[in-house]
């Protein structure tokens, strides 16, 4: 009974406000919808195994690089840096070395 009360009270009002009204309805529901997809997808995530977690992981970003062109050039670089190596013309440096290096030309 109170939906036949607002659905009048609204028609009065004008199509105009039945479509705005209509459209945050929607865009609300389907934002509660989404969150709560996603914390349940979360929650269920979170009880796999490590392993299996991290197979999800390396899936869940593989589909954000979805450019075949990027990771053509990815590719590209990687096998530039490795013949690098393997010439003589570049060395290899710890992680901890490479941080050291970036962080003293950031600060110039």
């Amino acid at each position: 009974m109170d939906s036949v009360v607002v659905r009048a009270s609204m028609e009065s009002a004008g199509p105009a406000l039945v479509v705005a009204s209509y459209s945050l309805f929607c865009v609300i529901a389907s934002e509660i919808t989404m969150t709560t997809s996603l914390e349940v997808l979360e929650a269920e995530a979170l009880k796999l195994a490590p392993a299996d977690r991290s197979h999800l992981l390396e899936r869940l970003i593989a589909s954000l690089d979805a450019d075949p062109e990027v990771e053509e050039a990815w590719e590209m670089e990687a096998d530039r840096r490795e013949a690098s190596l393997k010439s003589g013309s570049a060395t290899e440096v710890s992680g901890q070395e490479a941080m050291s290096r970036l962080r003293s030309r950031l600060a110039r």
